[in-house]
């Protein structure tokens, strides 16, 4: 007789931790170049017909973003594409906020050559390095996570691909990551897909064997060099928690929870808006990835119409780990 799958338990909340402070977080996608061209990547996210936004541009909406959240404890800013890294003042950028005493993050896929991320990465407070089977050479990617493991916070997303030679090129990847010497640390997740990504997002349907897979592996770490010295990365910028309607409470990981199907936020009160802000690469600025309450304007305008309540969600999806990551519950 078969037995029964326990119970999911069911999701309430998700909060900051007690040590995050009171955050804003801006995710900015700088402009829609790549050097990629991945098969589940919609054409918007790289064809390059939105470039170059110029620096005073982007400083001089920054600026407007901190006056106008000025309670806020602290600015996180955080980078995506396109290839972030193709921005040709991409450093400078970096180097500003950084003087301003920002905390900034990026999600690359490490195509820049190593020389480029060791200048780089003096000033970031985490990379996360994106896998992408179809196109990334393994070798030089390994350069450039040893050139940033022991300088910033680094995470690797292991992209995985629906077809099965790709599939097998990440799985074989993050097995050659887990062999890795001298690494003090280094988060590595295996990657569910979505379908229509960045427009209609939704999960991608797997063949059981893989279903079967991401039930088992969600994430590993890698640390082969616990003498080295803890690194300067301050406030962990992740520190957010899922709370459950036992009153348990968990270390959040979106990716997990996209995984078990418990990013259903529909009818949630979420301060997505008020914690958060995102600038797409034609610079027109909302709440958040997720669109929800519309568009509140462009980065040109002075008069911004900037958020003052929560909202109340009515997506039934969220395929996006940093909206994942804002504090919300359920209603």
């Amino acid at each position: 007789m078969k037995t029964a799958a326990p119970k999911q338990k069911k999701l309430t909340a998700i909060r900051p931790g007690e040590k995050m402070g009171d955050v804003l977080h801006i995710c900015w996608m700088l402009h829609n170049s790549c050097n990629n061209r991945c098969s589940y990547c919609r054409d918007f996210n790289w064809k390059g017909d939105y470039r170059w936004l110029k620096y005073d541009h982007v400083i001089g909406f920054l600026e407007r973003v901190f006056r106008r959240y000025a309670k806020k404890s602290v600015y996180h800013v955080s980078f995506t594409g396109g290839e972030p890294s193709l921005w040709p003042e991409f450093p400078e950028l970096c180097a500003y906020l950084k003087k301003n005493g920002v905390e900034i993050g990026l999600t690359s896929n490490g195509a820049r050559n190593p020389d480029y991320w060791k200048s780089l990465s003096k000033d970031l407070n985490w990379v996360c390095l994106s896998y992408h089977p179809e196109y990334t050479d393994d070798d030089h990617f390994i350069q450039v996570i040893r050139e940033l493991a022991h300088k910033t916070f680094l995470s690797v997303r292991l992209m995985m691909h629906k077809e099965k030679k790709f599939w097998d090129r990440s799985a074989a990847f993050g097995e050659r990551l887990k062999t890795l010497s001298g690494i003090r640390f280094l988060f590595v997740e295996y990657v569910p897909l979505q379908d229509d990504f960045g427009l209609n997002s939704r999960p991608m349907k797997y063949a059981a064997w893989q279903n079967a897979f991401f039930a088992g592996n969600t994430h590993f770490e890698v640390k082969t060099a616990p003498e080295l010295e803890s690194l300067p990365w301050g406030r962990d910028v992740w520190d957010y928690y899922s709370e459950y309607s036992d009153g348990t409470r968990e270390f959040c990981r979106p990716n997990d929870l996209v995984a078990r199907g418990q990013v259903n936020f529909h009818g949630w009160s979420c301060n997505v808006g008020l914690d958060s802000l995102f600038i797409n690469h034609q610079g027109y600025v909302s709440r958040g990835n997720c669109k929800e309450g519309g568009v509140l304007g462009h980065i040109f305008d002075e008069d911004l119409a900037f958020p003052a309540d929560p909202i109340r969600c009515s997506k039934t999806f969220c395929p996006c780990g940093t909206d994942i990551l804002v504090k919300k519950e359920a209603r």
